[in-house]
């Protein structure tokens, strides 16, 4: 879902890692908050290790992990992406 908050855009949804990997996820809420197709962006591994991010995400403990995109930042929480303007 594409929001404002304090006045910058931001992007936030669920998923279901058995049926989304991580890093798919994160692709797929960059291309909503820029508005843009998925095959339009930036290949993800030119800034984060899309394998190991899988792997600490769906590797069975709760954590939360944040790092840049480009102008945005990534923020995985439990099932949650957000993405917003840094």
């Amino acid at each position: 879902m594409n929001q404002f908050n304090g006045g910058q855009r931001m992007v936030e949804q669920e998923f279901d890692w058995a049926d989304t990997q991580p890093s798919t996820a994160v692709s797929y809420a960059l291309a909503s908050i820029e508005n843009e197709r998925v095959e339009g962006l930036p290949p993800l591994y030119e800034y984060i290790d899309p394998e190991s991010l899988d792997a600490l995400v769906t590797g069975g403990e709760n954590v939360s992990v944040s790092f840049l995109v480009r102008e945005f930042v990534v923020e995985i929480t439990g099932s949650t992406v957000a993405v917003k303007q840094g």
